[in-house]
């Protein structure tokens, strides 16, 4: 693998989290009883807009939590995987890198310091397999929540 496809790659996974996020806010957003959310694309620098599911500062952790919440009333089996959080985490929040400047690359996340320490927390050879496996993943749950939005009308 070129360090061309790795980041093409990498970015796959990272649009698809960006994604997920989307998709979590619009069926949270028809839920409070809106209908359309094109008014975002009107919003510039400086603009002010109310607070609701597509402007709150809910993490991705609260945003699953409320869709499962909501959603696993009615379709179950459409709940997110909560486990979604610590790749979006590792990604957002680790080191990648090499000691060569090639592919493919180790993703290392760490705790926070206790005692003059910390704890790896992720260590990720991030290979072919590993990426397309979690585009894939982020995939599924997308999917998921586009089946919902399709279930509340």
């Amino acid at each position: 693998m070129t360090l061309e496809e790795h980041t093409l790659g990498l970015g796959k996974v990272i649009v698809n989290l960006h994604s997920l996020e989307f998709k979590l806010r619009a069926f949270l957003w028809k839920r409070e009883g809106h209908s359309s959310w094109k008014f975002l694309s009107a919003l510039r620098e400086g603009d002010t807009a109310p607070e609701n599911a597509f402007t709150n500062y809910d993490t991705l952790n609260e945003l699953i939590e409320k869709y499962n919440a909501e959603a696993g009333e009615s379709f179950p089996e459409l709940c997110v995987d909560p486990r979604i959080v610590d790749l979006r985490d590792a990604i957002a929040h680790g080191r990648l890198g090499s000691d060569v400047p090639q592919p493919p690359l180790r993703l290392l996340k760490f705790s926070k310091p206790a005692g003059g320490n910390v704890k790896v927390t992720n260590s990720i050879l991030v290979d072919d397999q590993w990426l397309s496996a979690q585009t894939t993943r982020v995939r599924l749950e997308i999917e998921k929540v586009a089946k919902a939005l399709e279930n509340i009308g």
